[in-house]
């Protein structure tokens, strides 16, 4: 990953992501993953979000609804199926919600 500060319009670079530090009391994360290994990495978040004073709504990957986002503060999912990540992304986009994906990291705002 190239984490050089020229332009972020070059086709070739990578974004620069930005390390957040948050302070999650009173509010929720929810925690989308499947039996991957993605998944697991997603659920092992769990505890540090936790400690960051979240509140958890563990969705499993096959029950996954939009509606499920609605009132979070914080996305973390974690499964194997692009297109449901795709979903995720946009639905958590649309409700301004920052999401962190096991394989990647995303910013929806």
């Amino acid at each position: 990953m190239n984490n050089s500060l020229e332009s972020p319009d070059s086709p070739q670079q990578s974004p620069i992501h930005y390390p957040v530090f948050l302070n999650l009391s009173g509010l929720t994360a929810v925690v989308i993953s499947d039996s991957s290994s993605l998944g697991q990495g997603a659920e092992g978040r769990i505890p540090h979000l936790e400690a960051a004073g979240a509140s958890i709504l563990r969705v499993m990957a096959m029950n996954f609804l939009p509606e499920n986002l609605d009132g979070a503060s914080l996305i973390v999912c974690g499964t194997e199926d692009e297109a449901l990540n795709a979903r995720v992304s946009e639905a958590a986009r649309e409700r301004r919600i920052f999401s962190a994906h096991a394989a990647r990291i995303t910013t929806s705002i």
